[in-house]
């Protein structure tokens, strides 16, 4: 049997498969060492019985973290700016309220509201890096902004 192996099946670091060898830990079955280590260690130094809980797994605990704050700054710097800030749906939520509303203030709004909550998340501009909503990327005055706002319009008549 590898020692690597072993290691795994212990749940113990290979270098500390290594060192318990050494001091006569068997490593020709995964039973003759789990016995050998029972008789053997003190219980208190082994990652079971630690105080603290903590069970080992230094890289993997760390690369948590890293990972949820990956999702969330995914969530908040592009997934939720292109559900939020939609002309359409703030022209369909504003035709609900009553309120008078076209493409050309619809997308203003939406420029707007997108500004403000990039600008209320990261004041200085200096930490995250904000998805501009695929509606948003047209500079008035262009076609493709004229072709949203005429869509959005288009959609107001059949409300």
């Amino acid at each position: 049997m590898k020692l690597k192996d072993l290691a795994y099946a212990l749940k113990i670091s290979p270098s500390m498969a290594s060192r318990l060898v050494k001091k006569g830990m068997p490593d020709h079955s995964i039973e003759a060492a789990e016995k050998w280590r029972t008789k053997n260690l003190d219980p208190v130094r082994t990652k079971r019985f630690r105080a603290d809980g903590n069970q080992g797994g230094r890289k993997a605990a760390a690369a948590q973290p890293a990972v949820a704050i990956r999702q969330f700054d995914s969530l908040i710097q592009e997934r939720l700016p292109a559900c939020l800030f939609r002309p359409l749906g703030i022209a369909a939520l504003m035709h609900d309220a009553g309120l008078p509303v076209d493409g050309a203030l619809a997308m203003r709004l939406a420029d707007c509201l997108f500004m403000y909550y990039a600008t209320l998340l990261d004041p200085d501009g200096e930490r995250l890096q904000f998805v501009i909503p695929e509606d948003l990327r047209h500079a008035p005055g262009t076609p493709e902004h004229a072709a949203v706002v005429s869509a959005i319009d288009e959609f107001l008549t059949t409300l």
